[in-house]
This record gives structure tokens, sequence and C-alpha cells, in this order.
């Protein structure tokens, strides 16, 4: 069995029109990504794909929760996103000037939607992700807050000692 036959969807035999497709996303899924952000969570994923003579327009719609770190207090985090999106697999032997289309060969008989589910499940990630207000872990934050007071001047004495070692 080839990795990850279960996003294959054959499209030869279909008929004109709008067809639908569910999948589920879960830890197993994002660990066959090295470069995957994503390590822990559950995403359940539709596609809706119309079929027209010449091309599939494919729609996304992905819900999910990533298990991940608050960016503020460092505590963990089940965050909920969504994401959706539009990719069109054009029938060609012409290069795609855009990359929400896809040109495939016209001996095609099924795209895999694997890596694409991936890389929007990625895409879902807000850049800061963190706890709502109030719901930080307490003490994390009260030791970023002495941090912060530290005043300008004041020189962590570790780089001090570093600094020697640059002069010998």
């Amino acid at each position: 069995m080839r990795k990850f036959d279960e996003f294959d969807i054959p499209f030869v035999g279909l008929s004109l029109g709008i067809h639908h497709y569910e999948f589920k996303l879960g830890n197993a899924f994002f660990d066959q990504f090295d470069d995957s952000e994503i390590k822990t969570g559950s995403f359940d994923v539709k596609v809706k794909l119309e079929k027209q003579s010449s091309m599939l327009i494919l729609d996304f719609e992905l819900k999910g929760i990533v298990n991940t770190l608050c960016d503020r207090c460092g505590d963990k985090l089940d965050f909920p996103v969504e994401y959706s999106d539009e990719i069109i697999f054009k029938f060609g032997g012409q290069q795609a000037d855009s990359e929400s289309i896809v040109v495939i060969s016209p001996n095609e008989h099924k795209i895999n939607i694997a890596s694409l589910l991936e890389e929007f499940a990625n895409l879902s990630l807000p850049l800061k992700r963190k706890h709502e207000d109030g719901k930080c872990n307490a003490e994390a934050l009260k030791i970023l807050e002495q941090i912060n007071k530290r005043t300008p001047t004041e020189i962590d004495p570790r780089w001090e000692e570093l600094k020697k070692l640059k002069k010998d």
C-alpha cells in the first residue's frame, strides 16, 4: 500500500458536476511530514470537487484543533483553527502561472491531496499563538515581567565573562 493512498481522489469515471469528500487528519498524518510545523492535532476536512470537461475545481475546508505551546507563557495550548482554499487542476501539458492552478496530464486518473492538506493545515496557524487574556500561566508571566523591567543599562554578567575571553 502506497503512503497516503486514502487521500487519492480518482476522477476518471466521475460524472460532470459536484462531488463531496471528507477526511480526518490526526497525529499519524502529521508525523509523515518531517517539516510540518504541526506535530499534534486533529482536523476535519471537507473537499468539494467540481468536475468539468477540462478541469477539476477543488474547494477545501479545514477545521480543527492544533496542540501547540503558547507564545506568551510557554504552556500547552489547544488552538482552534480554520482554513479554506481553492485549487484548480487543469488537464494539459503547459505549466501554470498561478499557485492555485495545477496542470496535470490528461493520462492521469487520480489526484493525491495529502501534501495540499498538510500545507493548508500549516497555513491555518496564526503567526502568534497565545492563550486568551487572563488564561496564561501567571507564574511565567511574572517572570517575563521581571525580565522586561530590567533597565537597558544592566548587562547580564555572563556577557562580561564572555567579553574577557574575547580579549585573551
